[in-house]
């Protein structure tokens, strides 16, 4: 382990604390403070990776290997939340969660699945005693095939990294096309129109069906990513009377950059917005709460569970008012407290939190 948490007590001195670091330091090991508290930094920070990936599969929003799949491509994780539960174990996992829901005062921000419960009273603890729920879940369905018609003209929305990679792809593709860049809209914010038919935006939160009432168009809503220019996999919803030559006609173009897109159930913030949305938001509660600093949170977050990146460098990246409306839909269409954004993320002026995005 690179992480030592050190806890100091009511009691403990201001030197023994320092005396602490300095042995932790000598080591050669990393520290973080933190105050007493349920979790510490990384068993609560980390709670909503673990929490939201039994959700998304107990709301029959994907398959295991996709939610797995998917925040590992497009998050940068090592393991998927699902496939991580095994390794570490279901019965510590869930225990954790419940000793965390129950000390934070039944906080249904900590409430653990019923998915992970079952999973513990039938013996299917994963890697420990050989015995696996998520083995024996099926593949993801074959990649669908995109034979139809190609792009002939793409009305650009805004600014987004994205935009500019779909972009040069396309052209490099389809060089006739024809291609416009205009403001966003307000309604809508950032999105691209393909052949005046089909509206493809990147997830705020909202579902395909809302915006489809939006737009009065097939509309096809894609999940975060950390840098579409490196991911291979990115899952994506439609409109549920979405035709089946948009659906082809939206592949063949998403397709250019990415090498496989799957259609995953349609819901809010689909999976890695959902996620690194809720671990955001986990991290600034802590932080404003007093819990520990937010450099602690980045190092732990690297140091102590292996994430690619610190959390709070996901919130540059993302962008502080994706990430608020992010939870702000989420909030009004999955659960109105759990993922209510922390006030703090409504103010830019705080220098602990005004992050200039960084979209790649």
């Amino acid at each position: 382990m690179k992480l030592i948490e050190i806890i100091p007590s009511y009691f403990t001195s201001r030197a023994t604390s320092l005396r602490c670091q300095q042995l932790v330091t000598a080591l050669g090991k990393q520290f973080v403070v933190c105050k007493a508290t349920p979790g510490f930094i990384v068993n609560r920070m980390a709670r909503p990776f673990y929490l939201e990936g039994f959700r998304l599969l107990e709301e029959n929003v994907a398959l295991a290997p996709q939610i797995d799949r998917a925040l590992k491509a497009g998050g940068h994780f090592r393991m998927g939340p699902l496939e991580l539960t095994d390794f570490i174990g279901q019965d510590i996992n869930y225990q954790v969660s419940k000793q965390i829901w129950q000390d934070m005062q039944f906080d249904p921000r900590y409430t653990p699945g019923h998915l992970q419960r079952s999973l513990v009273d039938a013996g299917l603890l994963g890697r420990k005693n050989g015995r696996s729920f998520f083995a024996s879940q099926p593949a993801t369905p074959p990649n669908p095939t995109t034979e139809g018609d190609t792009p002939t003209s793409l009305h650009f929305y805004g600014e987004h990294a994205l935009f500019d990679h779909l972009q040069q792809r396309a052209l490099a593709t389809w060089p006739a096309l024809r291609v416009q860049r205009l403001p966003e809209r307000p309604e809508l914010g950032r999105f691209i129109l393909v052949n005046n038919r089909l509206a493809i935006k990147i997830t705020d939160g909202r579902t395909a069906n809302l915006l489809a009432g939006l737009t009065a168009l097939d509309t096809f809503v894609i999940d975060a990513a950390l840098n579409y220019a490196d991911t291979a996999y990115l899952v994506a919803a439609h409109n549920q009377h979405a035709t089946e030559t948009n659906k082809a006609l939206f592949l063949t173009l998403l397709q250019t950059l990415i090498a496989q897109v799957e259609f995953i159930k349609d819901s809010p913030a689909l999976i890695v917005a959902r996620v690194l949305s809720s671990l955001i938001n986990e991290s600034v509660i802590m932080v404003e709460s007093g819990v520990c600093s937010r450099a602690d949170i980045d190092i732990a977050a690297v140091a102590g569970v292996n994430y690619a990146d610190g959390i709070f460098a996901w919130l540059a990246q993302l962008g502080q008012k994706n990430v608020k409306s992010t939870l702000d839909n989420m909030a009004q269409l999955l659960h109105s407290t759990r993922y209510y954004p922390h006030y703090s993320l409504l103010n830019a002026a705080r220098p602990e939190l005004a992050v200039a995005p960084k979209e790649k």
